[in-house]
């Protein structure tokens, strides 16, 4: 049942910090930074971007302050400019290939330098929910042209892109890890 933005209590308008971590074991990541004005987001949720884009060593940290209220259209956008299935991945909570519902979604901006050459590609991540009503748990999608991902084929894990290098793809809810 879709939740109108007039029965949404104050707790669901409020504001809350979200974070995602790209760890780059390839060692071929060099930046990471937040495409703008592409944050799209459920109406009449609130969000502060851009987000905040923090490095440590080969892991990256994003952070957006934005609210949580899924919804069938943010997540209808986000398979259009990812490429649906077969260019979309969440490491945990939906076995079917592409969000149904997503609370919000933005680009960023990935830098490496591979094989001695520099270069970048674009990467949506969106954050969907799944669970029971009692024990929901927010997760992480990416998507775009970088990443190839066929659960269908044996054998076949999740890739990234850059460059001339082809990088396995794996993660946790609120990860994702490079290799």
């Amino acid at each position: 049942m879709s939740t109108s933005k007039t029965d949404l209590s104050p707790a669901d308008l409020s504001v809350q910090t979200n974070v995602v971590t790209i760890t780059d074991n390839s060692n071929t990541i060099t930046g990471i930074s937040y495409v703008e004005n592409s944050l799209v987001i459920t109406p009449g949720q609130p969000s502060t971007p851009p987000p905040t884009v923090g490095q440590f060593q080969n892991s990256f940290t994003i952070t957006l302050m934005a609210g949580r209220e899924d919804n069938s259209e943010v997540a209808s956008s986000f398979n259009s400019v990812a490429g649906g299935a077969f260019n979309e991945y969440a490491a945990s909570g939906d076995d079917s290939g592409t969000p149904s519902q997503l609370n919000f979604y933005f680009a960023v901006q990935i830098s490496y330098k591979s094989e001695g050459n520099p270069g970048s590609v674009v990467a949506y991540l969106g954050q969907g929910s799944f669970g029971s009503f009692i024990d929901p748990t927010n997760n992480w999608w990416i998507g775009g042209s970088c990443i190839a991902n066929n659960p269908t084929s044996s054998g076949n894990e999740p890739t990234i892109q850059l460059g001339g290098g082809e990088f396995s793809l794996s993660g946790t809810q609120d990860s994702f890890v490079v290799a």
